[in-house]
């Protein structure tokens, strides 16, 4: 891999977003790509933002800055919309099309964007939205926490990444319990093959 490539990874508390973030991490480890992992944890436990940040690259790697990334992952629509402000039109998006609405939406009685919506936005500003129903391949293959697995699938797709989609999946494999390393890997795979549509 040439150069540096940035990953964020957002969404709510409890959707896997750490740990996607890991998984990515030691895959890029597995393949000798330098790699640096930062997280941020808002209200994490009560369903609030979580943020982790990968960069991918060089020898000469040094700690995630604020320039838009290549790639933003979201395990939930709405972070997708939070975080557009930061992103820049080459920023490839990666996104579940789920909505959690955060509680202070239903007490103050805000209105919460559609996923069509949302969607239409992303695809206005950015160059390129894979919108994914993670859920829906978390339901088929039987196992509710993988739509970060999900979209890791759908994120290896692409060769700017720099990271073999072997050495992710190994890493999917290696980080699951066994009772549910088939399901995973078939999520991860299913996720890829979401993304070449």
């Amino acid at each position: 891999m040439t150069g540096i490539c940035d990953v964020w990874l957002v969404g709510v508390g409890g959707q896997g977003v750490v740990s996607a973030a890991q998984t990515l991490a030691e895959g890029a480890l597995r393949a000798s790509v330098p790699v640096v992992v930062t997280e941020m944890h808002g209200m994490a436990q009560r369903g609030g933002a979580v943020e982790a940040r990968v960069r991918l690259g060089s020898e000469h790697l040094c700690g995630p800055t604020q320039r838009p990334p290549e790639f933003v992952v979201a395990l939930e629509l709405l972070e997708a919309l939070r975080v557009l402000p930061h992103l820049a039109r080459y920023t490839r998006a990666i996104v579940d099309r789920h909505i959690s609405p955060p509680p202070s939406a239903s007490l103050r009685r805000l209105a919460v964007p559609s996923a069509a919506a949302i969607e239409s936005e992303l695809r206005q500003r950015l160059t390129e939205v894979a919108a994914v129903d993670a859920h829906a391949v978390a339901r088929e293959v039987g196992i509710a926490g993988v739509a970060g697995v999900v979209l890791l699938g759908a994120l290896c797709r692409h060769a700017a990444l720099g990271v073999p989609t072997d050495a992710v999946r190994a890493a999917v494999g290696d980080r699951c319990p066994e009772a549910h390393r088939a399901g995973n890997l078939r999520a991860f795979d299913m996720g890829a093959s979401w993304a070449a549509r």
